[in-house]
């Protein structure tokens, strides 16, 4: 059931474990793999297996989150295309006959801040098993004096990265 949203048997009166989990599949093949780890954290040799879903799902909805940042606080930073090319994937995907909705959440330019950026995963989350996410990002990145990896927002200050850029493990 992945990490943290496990089931627990720490305190079962037996070592077996015999419980009905209900996992929805996408269309297609399904991997699955099952794993049991111990309070230190050690764990046991996956077992995995394969399971195919014939299901008709029809067309997928797209998910699409462009990130397109031309114009900086910091103007000496500005970029001539990145909003641009945001725009433009985006509209590409629109014209895309494969999806039954394109779902957007367009970032461009003084949009790009922390705050703004934090909206993705709730939109994210409304996506199903079988829907397609696209997450474009334009723009510049920038490295920190420890070498951690940030995207610059439209306000971040260029010598300090960590403030209002995102980081890229986020």
């Amino acid at each position: 059931m992945g990490g943290v949203n496990g089931i627990s048997v720490k305190d079962r009166k037996t070592n077996t474990v015999a419980e009905e989990i209900k996992v929805q599949l996408a269309a297609g093949k399904n991997k699955i793999e099952v794993s049991v780890m111990n309070e230190a954290g050690a764990e046991s040799i996956a077992e995995t297996f394969e399971i195919l879903n014939t299901k008709e799902v029809g067309k997928p909805s797209l998910y699409m989150v462009t990130i397109g940042v031309s114009k900086y606080s910091d103007k000496k930073f500005n970029l001539n295309y990145a909003s641009k090319d945001a725009e433009n994937m985006l509209s590409l995907f629109k014209q895309d006959s494969l999806f039954k909705s394109v779902n957007e959440l367009i970032l461009n330019n003084e949009a790009a801040t922390l705050t703004n950026e934090m909206k993705i995963k709730s939109f994210l989350e409304k996506a199903t098993i079988n829907d397609h996410v696209i997450v474009f990002v334009a723009g510049h990145g920038v490295l920190d004096a420890n070498l951690n990896y940030y995207l610059a927002n439209h306000d971040m200050d260029f010598s300090k990265p960590e403030q209002n850029g995102l980081a890229y493990e986020k």
